[in-house]
């Protein structure tokens, strides 16, 4: 009671979005979707200051509160571009595939292609990398294009897919490309 009575305080004086949300979250699960709430917003406050590292935590958090599939989709892509910026390539990847596979399940076309473009941006170090990708990749644009998702999205994909075609292990471009 005393958690949710300074971070109701905190909130009515603007206070730091952090100290907000450490209190509400130490109020229970009746403050649980406020928790949720300021600790997204000090991941972006983090990530506003450079503080990466910060954001991943707070985002860490956002993701143990998060109640839906679809509002995890959007945690975990901010969570990966967050240890991207971070220098933690390895984690972003994850990252990134959890998003994947909650995009999936949630029936979220748009959140299946960023994962794909998030992946992509990283890079990849085998052909068995590239052709995981690529299947990613060609999904994506095929669950885009059914559910009619935006079309500069789209283009993204296939340009992604392009570049994943065109620069693969093999030496002579198909016509896919």
């Amino acid at each position: 009671a005393i958690n949710l009575s300074v971070g109701r305080a905190l909130q009515a004086r603007s206070g730091p979005a952090a100290r907000v949300a450490a209190h509400l979250l130490a109020a229970g699960p009746g403050a649980r979707p406020e928790a949720l709430e300021y600790s997204l917003l000090a991941a972006r406050e983090a990530t506003a200051r450079l503080g990466h590292e910060d954001a991943c935590a707070y985002y860490l958090r956002a993701l143990d509160l998060a109640p839906a599939a679809a509002g995890r989709v959007e945690i975990l892509l901010e969570l990966a571009t967050s240890h991207e910026r971070a220098g933690q390539s390895d984690q972003a990847a994850r990252r990134f595939g959890e998003a994947a596979d909650a995009s999936r399940a949630a029936g979220d076309p748009v959140g299946l292609a960023r994962a794909a473009l998030g992946i992509q941006a990283l890079g990849h170090r085998s052909g068995a990398q590239n052709a995981e990708l690529l299947d990613l990749l060609r999904e994506a644009s095929r669950r885009l294009e059914t559910a009619g998702g935006p079309l500069a999205l789209q283009s993204r994909v296939l340009a992604a897919q392009a570049r994943a075609l065109r620069h693969g292990p093999d030496v002579v471009p198909g016509a896919e490309v």
